[in-house]
C-alpha cells in the first residue's frame, strides 16, 4: 500500500528548500565579504543570481499556495461550508 500524499508536508518541504537555499547563498556572500579585499566578485555575482532565482521560486510558490487556498475555500463552500 502506498502512503497517502500529504500536500501540506510537500509544500512545507518546498518552502524550506527555497529558504535554505537563500540562507546558504547569503552565508556564502557574507563569508566572501569577510575575507576582505580583494573579494571574489564572480562568486558574489553567482550567489546574487541564485538568490534572484530562488526569490522567483518563492513568489511563484506563494502564488500557487494562494490559488490552492482559494480553490479549497471554494470547494468547502460548495460542500455547504464544512462547519456545523
Amino acid at each position: 500500500m502506498q502512503p497517502t500524499p500529504d500536500p501540506v508536508s510537500d509544500l512545507r518541504a518546498e518552502l524550506e528548500g527555497i529558504v535554505s537555499g537563500i540562507e546558504a547563498c547569503s552565508d556564502n556572500i557574507a563569508r566572501e565579504l569577510r575575507l576582505g579585499p580583494p573579494s571574489n566578485s564572480a562568486q558574489i555575482s553567482r550567489e546574487q543570481w541564485e538568490i534572484t532565482r530562488l526569490q522567483n521560486l518563492f513568489f511563484a510558490f506563494f502564488q500557487r499556495f494562494s490559488q490552492a487556498q482559494r480553490e479549497e475555500s471554494a470547494r468547502v463552500g460548495a460542500q455547504g461550508g464544512g462547519a456545523g
